[in-house]
């Protein structure tokens, strides 16, 4: 009877634990699905994905429609395309393809995407419980980081799904690398424990292959392992050993099978150096029994450095594709995270990458971003060292360097704030996991009443204006107007549009695109350099005549470049150094005198966006050649073919001024009473 009842009360604990963990993660997409829906009701409009999502949706629609993807996207940076494997961490493409055909068709595509988006996300709610669970023993603790995590505006913000994100798709499986991790080390020694070590290895592959800036945590990962391994705190016959090797295993095999990672150059970039240098130095120390050392701190540094100091002189991809974060940082460092109001003290990457959301923090915008969860788990910190000193876990030690480091790169770069919100959350659930377990009464209650106020600011940081935190810098309806316009009336010609406008342009209407709203290259990053400058420094023939080697027969200009109020260091003649351009620059007269353009022809307007037909040289060429005729039929006495050729030249080139001088000696002659016409 007793082991009957043991059994029936185990089954019930593990049923309403099931209910625990269901609720967390629809409490967490119950919360993101909020913000899509205000953001529905404030705009009353369609909500199109813009920028990269845009993109990303246009690939899933592909997959989902069963067209596949190119190899070589042509309509992309037009009219030489881009090479899909090596531009984007492919991945949740053909997931997202296969689930959105499992949903009703009622729902658009487009909204059965931001349900799959948020849903997917929020996955990674209840795996949080079960980090913490295994890593600490403490349910308590793991609910109550999630829950965190579920309502945080730091976590909600980017992942409601109003904007597909890569990152959406791989933080789950870097909480799921987390979770695993935790439980192969309480399992050790098992085949369970082995099976978790794998597939933590496996998950964190998937996490890198799926977003590149998982790079950031292997980063931290790599230097907390060459701390513990300089301490002599790794070895090859303890568990944590093994989990390095198997973890280095994974990312070697990325960098070797990924197409994006091994254009990128990730097998030599300084991360990966930096992981060969631990795992040398792990290997070293294992064949090290068997001879005699002395120096071992020496030693194990030397040998963690080799592979940084060869590095020098191995393959540059990886510095080609990513130093201008480098650059950019140095940027902040140098003016004290201020940007500057005169852009000639930057460079070039530097004023075009330091936007959102690659800005800099402020206070206000923290305490907006974390009402509590930040002091919370600063608190948190300072009690479990407090508590442990000399005794602090590895494991905590180690979250703690997390914590800290994703705190500075979250000031320089907001982006990264959703590390920090993951490693607050994880800070949050180990800390209550303490107070339940180790800590007195009175520590207790103290931290079971700050958890809950803090839990409710979060909530009400939410519920209180979730409109506020959705997309509010995009003209929706607008944006839609313009789509539908070019849709009858431009596809399937190439345009030229600013590049928080040219990626929804393609996604929606067709068009082919000259810019890419993604500066993963140097010639991406060049291209999109060449656009401003001849924009706002150059003259209205020489922009005309980039737009033209391009390919491109429409440009749609974004009204607001000069807009009052905006601050200028977040406007694009930021970016390329001509806050104040010359009079006749193109820019001013798309904004301001679109009548004094010669060859611009305004064909369509609303209140964000104008749409000018550009006059090519090809064109040109067709005008001349229909003058050529115009003046023919005119010397035969043809008038109404001469005139209605010579109009037709003028449509394609208003400048010819043969074309109308024969349109007005043709009037001429109809005005003095002349109707013959040799044709009839």
């Amino acid at each position: 009877m007793h082991s009957l009842k043991k059994k029936r009360w185990f089954d019930i604990r593990t049923f309403c634990l099931l209910c625990g963990l269901l609720a967390m993660w629809a409490g967490g997409l119950a919360a993101r699905r909020l913000m899509v829906q205000t953001q529905h009701r404030e705009t009353g409009a369609v909500l199109p994905f813009t920028l990269e999502s845009a993109l990303h949706f246009r690939r899933i629609r592909m997959i989902y429609d069963g067209e596949g993807l190119e190899p070589v996207d042509r309509a992309i940076e037009y009219p030489h395309g881009v090479e899909s494997a090596k531009i984007y961490t492919l991945g949740s493409e053909w997931l997202y393809a296969r689930l959105a055909r499992a949903m009703p068709r009622s729902i658009s595509l487009e909204d059965r995407l931001r349900w799959i988006e948020a849903g997917w996300f929020s996955l990674g709610i209840p795996l949080l419980v079960l980090w913490i669970r295994w890593w600490r023993g403490s349910w308590l603790g793991g609910f109550c980081a999630a829950a965190f995590y579920a309502v945080g505006l730091s976590s909600v913000t980017r992942s409601s799904g109003i904007e597909l994100s890569r990152e959406n798709f791989a933080l789950p499986w870097l909480i799921l690398h987390l979770a695993l991790e935790a439980l192969g080390r309480r399992e050790t020694p098992s085949r369970r424990a082995a099976a978790a070590l794998v597939g933590s290895s496996a998950a964190l592959a998937i996490s890198l292959i799926s977003w590149d800036l998982i790079q950031y945590y292997v980063l931290l990962w790599a230097v907390a392992g060459a701390a513990r391994v300089l301490r002599g705190g790794l070895r090859l016959d303890q568990f944590n050993g093994r989990l390095w090797c198997s973890h280095t295993a994974g990312l070697v095999l990325v960098g070797l099978l990924n197409p994006y990672h091994a254009a990128h150059g990730w097998l030599f970039s300084p991360i990966m150096l930096l992981v060969y240098g631990v795992t040398a130095s792990l290997l070293l120390e294992a064949w090290r029994r068997t001879a005699t050392w002395r120096w071992p701190l020496v030693r194990r540094g030397l040998v963690l450095l080799l592979p940084l100091l060869a590095g020098r002189l191995l393959p540059e991809a990886y510095r080609q594709s990513y130093s201008h974060f480098g650059n950019l940082l140095w940027a902040k460092i140098r003016f004290l995270n201020q940007k500057p109001l005169d852009p000639a003290l930057l460079d070039y990457e530097s004023r075009i990458m330091w936007v959102p959301a690659l800005h800099s923090a402020n206070l206000e915008l923290t305490f907006q971003l974390f009402p509590a969860m930040l002091a919370l788990s600063i608190l948190g910190g300072f009690a479990l060292s407090a508590h442990y000193r000399r005794r602090l876990d590895a494991t905590i030690s180690q979250l703690l360097f997390y914590f800290g480091i994703s705190l500075a790169a979250y000031w320089f770069f907001v982006r990264f704030h959703v590390f920090l919100a993951l490693f607050s959350t994880a800070l949050i659930g180990v800390w209550a996991a303490w107070a339940q377990r180790e800590a007195a009464a009175w520590s207790r209650w103290l931290a079971a009443t700050l958890l809950g106020l803090g839990l409710a600011m979060e909530a009400g940081g939410l519920l209180r204006a979730p409109e506020k935190w959705g997309r509010t810098d995009v003209y929706y309806r607008e944006l839609q107007e313009l789509i539908e316009w070019a849709q009858e009336h431009i596809y399937p010609e190439a345009v030229v549009a600013s590049f928080g406008t040219s990626a929804s342009l393609l996604a929606y209407a067709g068009c082919p695109i000259v810019l890419h709203p993604k500066f993963e290259t140097p010639e991406i990053r060049e291209r999109v350099r060449d656009y401003g400058e001849y924009l706002f420094k150059g003259t209205e023939r020489e922009f005309r005549d980039w737009a033209d080697r391009h390919g491109a027969g429409y440009y749609v200009h974004g009204l607001g470049e000069f807009a009052v109020g905006v601050p200028v260091q977040y406007q694009m003649r930021y970016m390329v150094d001509a806050v104040h351009p010359h009079p006749d620059a193109p820019a001013l007269l798309f904004e301001q005198e679109p009548e004094r353009l010669e060859y611009f022809r305004l064909l369509w307007e609303n209140r964000k966006y104008r749409v000018f037909r550009i006059q090519t040289r090809a064109d040109e060429a067709e005008a001349e050649s229909l003058v050529m005729m115009a003046q023919q039929a005119f010397e035969r006495g043809a008038l109404s073919a001469a005139f209605d050729t010579a109009l037709e030249a003028l449509r394609l080139d208003r400048n010819n001024q043969r074309a109308a001088d024969i349109v007005g000696r043709v009037s001429a002659l109809w005005e003095r009473g002349v109707t013959y016409d040799a044709t009839e």
